[in-house]
């Protein structure tokens, strides 16, 4: 009898002693609109300091290698597709700009700012800091969601689209998907 709850219990630990819990969701309103806020700071805090020191890929491409849990399924498959459809490319077929800080050559530092309730998620204004000075307005506008244990990036909303159809990330990866499948041979 003495093994078998040891067993159970090995079973029911184990598990978690290897792959630890997720996250747990904020109690309140105020904790979840905080821990949304601490996450994308966080987040571009690591982007930065990957980008500087890493060569293994281009920087927008080590999300899709370092940080996939933070981007949804939807997200994440639209973003390899466009990288792939770029990469067997002679021409520019997909984006060409950095999705997660809406330029062609990023700020020194970003700023997560107001975060506002969204349905069910937030949305966190990210602002650029170049050469020391915050941008007055922000950059983009990330859209997350608590989903599975943790906070995931849903889309990201630009202030400046510079000509592309459709101001935000999904929109641009759509359209771009589209035009690919119109070119391509058949």
């Amino acid at each position: 009898m003495k093994r078998l709850i040891a067993s159970m219990c090995l079973l029911i630990v184990l598990p978690l002693a290897l792959f630890g819990r997720p996250q747990e969701k904020p109690a309140s309103q105020r904790d979840l609109k905080e821990s949304c806020h601490k996450f994308v700071q966080e987040f571009y805090d690591w982007y930065l300091a990957e980008a500087l020191n890493k060569i293994e890929a281009p920087r927008d491409r080590l999300v899709l290698i370092h940080k996939r849990h933070a981007l949804s399924v939807e997200l994440y498959r639209a973003l390899k597709a466009d990288f792939d459809a770029q990469a067997n490319a002679q021409e520019i077929v997909g984006m060409d700009f950095d999705p997660f800080t809406n330029s062609q050559d990023a700020c020194e530092k970003y700023a997560a700012g107001e975060t506002v309730q969204a349905g069910e998620g937030f949305r966190v204004a990210v602002y650029g800091i170049c050469e020391g000075k915050k941008h007055q307005k922000p950059d983009l506008v990330a859209e997350l969601k608590f989903e599975n244990g943790h906070w995931v990036f849903l889309n990201f909303h630009y202030a400046n689209c510079y000509g592309a159809k459709g101001c935000d990330l999904s929109g641009i990866l759509r359209n771009l998907k589209r035009e690919r499948e119109v070119s391509s041979p058949k």
